[in-house]
């Protein structure tokens, strides 16, 4: 007969166990308990699982170990096996004396109580003796009540230790070379970097010649070959030296299919000025396919080329624009980075330096006519800061190092200030330092405590003022307030110093 068990978990509880139950459609189910944890122990979860099982036909038989729920089956006439393979293989039937399949070692929980019960000793005598319970109790009482006396007092000690100032002035220097503080006085330095781009302009003051009217002359070709040829207007004809002048001619030359025949034509410069003015001869070139079938020259020297003098942007227009924008870029930079600047960071406005032009343009170039020059600059600005975090470290351990004995410095009174200001040397800044603070006699809550625990409220006022270099007597706070000794605990005394 078709047997199928059923897994139980933990969490399981009879709807849950109820719903695999339905889905089965076996004829036999087989609860199966966890090894551990405890689920469906009461006997009405039982009863209902029973019920399920019946309202769909099945037969119903558990594998369990547990005393409880064994006495339930026991009770509800439920089969129950020792393993899944014995209750897959044996009938489910019942006989009439209700007998059912118990796991090995199992005993009905009755007897289980009576032999519980008879295993069970007598008290010992000791146990009963009414003055040993006696004093057992008040011991316990005694205990109390010492812990009573060690937690409830507590105490509240105010000290106003003397105070002395201490200065010290030292040298110090801040250099990029150094990559962590130095204990004799250096200081590494951090970059501060930006970008800035601005523009400038002004008038021009050089000067320079340019062309003013073009030169003009006659050239002379001469035919090469015993074929027409034809010379077009704006053919172009130039000198032999270097550069070369050119010109252009003025009008259509024929020249007949002659070797040797002639034509002559008027040129005029190409460029403008004085240079268009060359010598008789000077003429000798042909631009164009047609030079290699004729010959030209300048019987006479071309004239008419005339220079003007105009204004122009010198070198020096340049060099003063880039200096006074550079200037005003940089006094931008040292706003903007002062602006910026993070707190706990000194800077030194002296190292403000231009350390690369990232974009130059300058309209026109130096030696360009015109009346006005502009430059557009695009520079990079670095500058030097240091932390002063660093600063204080270091004054701290010079200040450290001349301690007097006993004493310590109270936290927060260190002053620093320059007492010579920072100076640019061989590429470390320089100068001299003012330090201050307060310091006070030395002390700790642990040595405070361990002055006065235990002791009488005068004696540990006495101890006090002996131990440490006070300012009036101590205040003492005991709560309660009639209580006459310093607890022993640390944690019950308060120490405030002022």
């Amino acid at each position: 007969m078709k047997t199928h068990w059923v897994q139980l978990e933990r969490y399981d509880d009879v709807t849950s166990v109820a719903d695999k139950i339905a889905w089965s459609r076996a004829n036999r189910v087989l609860l199966v308990w966890p090894r551990r944890g405890r689920v469906l122990e009461r006997y009405l979860d039982l009863v209902l699982i029973q019920r399920a099982c019946q309202e769909i036909g099945a037969q119903l038989a558990f594998l369990v170990a547990d005393e409880l729920i064994l006495d339930h089956a026991q009770e509800l006439g439920i089969p129950v096996f020792r393993s899944v393979k014995t209750a897959q293989r044996m009938l489910w039937r019942r006989s009439r004396q209700k007998k059912i399949f118990e796991p090995k070692g199992w005993r009905p929980r009755a007897a289980l109580e009576e032999q519980q019960r008879a295993a069970r000793t007598a008290p010992a005598g000791w146990v009963q003796n009414f003055w040993l319970r006696l004093s057992i109790f008040l011991l316990g009482v005694g205990a109390v009540v010492l812990a009573m006396l060690l937690v409830l007092p507590e105490a509240r000690i105010g000290l106003s230790l003397a105070q002395d100032p201490q200065a010290l002035e030292l040298p110090v220097y801040a250099s990029p070379e150094l990559a962590q503080l130095n204990l004799s006085g250096g200081l590494p330095v951090q970059y501060l970097s930006m970008v800035l781009e601005g523009q400038d302009e002004q008038p021009a003051t050089g000067a320079v010649l340019i062309g003013d009217k073009a030169a003009l002359g006659t050239v002379k070709f001469s035919n090469l070959t015993n074929q027409a040829v034809v010379i077009a207007a704006g053919t172009r004809v130039l000198t032999s030296g270097d550069p070369a002048v050119q010109f252009e001619t003025q009008r259509e030359v024929r020249l007949p299919a002659k070797p040797g025949s002639t034509g002559e034509a008027t040129v005029q410069a190409l460029q403008t000025g004085s240079k268009g003015n060359v010598a008789a001869g000077a003429i000798q070139g042909i631009s164009g396919e047609v030079g290699a079938w004729l010959k030209v020259t300048n019987p006479a020297a071309t004239v008419g080329g005339r220079d003007l003098m105009t204004t122009a942007v010198s070198a020096e227009d340049g060099v003063v624009l880039r200096e006074r924008l550079t200037a005003a870029l940089q006094q931008k930079a040292l706003v903007e980075v002062q602006a910026k600047l993070l707190p706990g960071v000194r800077l030194f406005p002296e190292t403000l330096q231009a350390v690369k032009v990232l974009r130059e343009q300058q309209i026109p170039a130096s030696g360009a006519a015109a009346e006005s020059v502009s430059l557009a600059l695009q520079v990079e600005f670095r500058v030097w800061t240091i932390r002063e975090a660093d600063l204080e470290a270091l004054v701290e351990v010079a200040l450290d190092a001349n301690l007097p004995a006993g004493t310590m410095g109270l936290e927060g009174s260190l002053r620093v200030s320059d007492s010579q200001a920072p100076v640019l040397d061989q590429g470390q800044m320089r100068w001299q330092i003012r330090a201050r603070r307060v310091v006070q006699a030395s002390w700790s809550d642990r040595g405070v405590i361990l002055a006065v625990a235990g002791h009488s409220v005068e004696d540990a006022r006495q101890a006090l003022q002996q131990q440490f270099r006070v300012v009036g007597p101590p205040v003492i706070e005991m709560t309660p307030a009639w209580w006459p000794l310093f607890p022993l605990l640390p944690g019950r005394i308060t120490v405030v110093v002022q």
